[in-house]
């Protein structure tokens, strides 16, 4: 039988940097395989010889394509998942979505949260957002219970991190979700540091 850990390890010669480098930033961007730089050049290729209708012959559907794959680590099922750019285009993209004019216009976030997230929120309060980030006791952690707490009737949307960038601290999901649905809120999770990484499923 083989060990799980041998059988990642066979991945490693599909970076070449992990050759000669020890790579901890895979959260940022990831070591490059060596089967990206050929599809980068079947992309050019396509682009020179169909022009605009690459758009048609499967540009457009790259990112559902490529989002069902990323949806099967998080428990989504087919056309549930989508790219973004980045996650600050896909805060935008989400938080537009919702109307910060009226009495339920609180916008929570925690202390541990990314910081381009925050850039995001912050520039709503010209359109009426309330920003009320629950700080972290000792930079490292966030205790649920502090975020559960700040949860109210006025609460619109609750951003957490499901992982923190800064210590790896795993905040409780599930016991976010049920608090703010429980006063009609939504949460946008970003799952950015915990995707492949540690157990994920959006249904639980």
């Amino acid at each position: 039988m083989v060990a799980i850990d041998d059988a990642l390890l066979a991945w490693r010669k599909e970076f070449p940097i992990l050759g000669h480098t020890t790579y901890m930033i895979s959260h940022s961007l990831g070591a490059m395989p060596q089967r990206a730089a050929g599809r980068m050049q079947e992309f050019a290729d396509t682009w020179a010889s169909r022009g605009i209708r690459a758009w048609e012959e499967g540009w457009w559907d790259m990112p559902v394509t490529v989002g069902n794959l990323v949806g099967r680590i998080i428990g989504a099922g087919e056309g549930e998942t989508v790219m973004q750019q980045n996650v600050s285009i896909c805060q935008s993209v989400v938080t537009s979505c919702f109307d910060w004019s009226g009495r339920r216009n609180k916008l929570l976030t925690d202390g541990l949260n990314f910081p381009s997230n925050d850039y995001v929120y912050h520039g709503l309060a010209r359109l009426g957002a309330r920003v009320v980030t629950v700080p972290t006791p000792d930079g490292l952690t966030l205790p649920v219970e502090l975020l559960l707490d700040a949860v109210d009737e006025e609460t619109q949307l609750v951003s957490v991190s499901h992982v923190a960038f800064r210590s790896s601290y795993v905040q409780d999901l599930a016991a976010i979700v049920e608090r703010a649905h429980a006063v009609g809120a939504m949460v946008i999770a970003d799952l950015y540091q915990s995707a492949g990484t540690v157990p994920v499923n959006v249904r639980w």
